[in-house]
């Protein structure tokens, strides 16, 4: 039954891939009541939604810096679960569990299991999304003369500004499935990647690792 509902919605044009700047397919997403875009303004986009998301990758679909929703959500995991950073601090959602964020909670994916797949529902929009900047580990000369403290960790960073950079959109975006020419798009980003010999995912993970594991020794 999921199956057959998740192949109407992306013939309907409602499904979209998550692609990381290497060019791999990070994770799927559908939409069941209507499709939303980036900061949508739509007078639909202000009711609630459903979606379905498939995680492919271990690693975290949202990026080092913690978002806010444009509203009260709740997931429901429907397989393989996911460990989550909620307001500075982790917890781990299994399957058959619900995950509540209330408007204003500041939260990101840190590791997903093995095909994780959760069912997303969320309220009527209640104001914006937001970006909490990751800290600097010094204050720059202009933010310890005008603020005092560094401004990335004081204020609300807008959907707009966060993702305004061209660099950033290229590091991770969502593309409709249905694209035109949409995996010949990413099979040049991978080859590009190959030609400036970028490490991949594992191979930056299986570094940390044996730095952790000498570090510890």
């Amino acid at each position: 039954m999921l199956g057959l509902l998740l192949r109407l919605l992306e013939k309907a044009g409602r499904k979209k891939v998550l692609v990381n700047f290497m060019g791999e397919v990070v994770a799927y997403r559908w939409y069941v009541l209507y499709l939303e875009e980036d900061e949508d303004t739509r007078f639909i986009a202000r009711f609630p939604n459903i979606y379905i998301h498939q995680n492919l990758m271990p690693d975290t679909p949202d990026g080092p810096e913690p978002h806010k929703h444009a509203w009260n959500t709740y997931s429901l995991m429907l397989n393989g679960g996911y460990w989550e950073e909620v307001n500075g601090r982790e917890r781990y959602n299994p399957p058959g569990s619900w995950a509540l964020l209330k408007y204003g909670d500041y939260h990101r994916i840190t590791k997903t299991n093995p095909n994780a797949w959760s069912m997303f529902c969320h309220g009527f929009r209640k104001g914006r999304w937001g970006f909490k900047q990751k800290a600097c580990e010094t204050i720059c000369a202009t933010c310890a003369e005008k603020y005092g403290v560094c401004v990335n960790t004081t204020r609300d960073v807008p959907y707009e500004a966060h993702f305004g950079g061209k660099a950033l959109k290229r590091r991770v975006h969502w593309f409709p499935s249905k694209e035109p020419g949409l995996e010949k798009r990413l099979a040049r980003r991978r080859e590009a990647v190959k030609k400036i010999t970028l490490p991949t995912l594992d191979e930056v993970n299986a570094r940390i690792t044996a730095e952790i594991g000498e570090r510890d020794a």
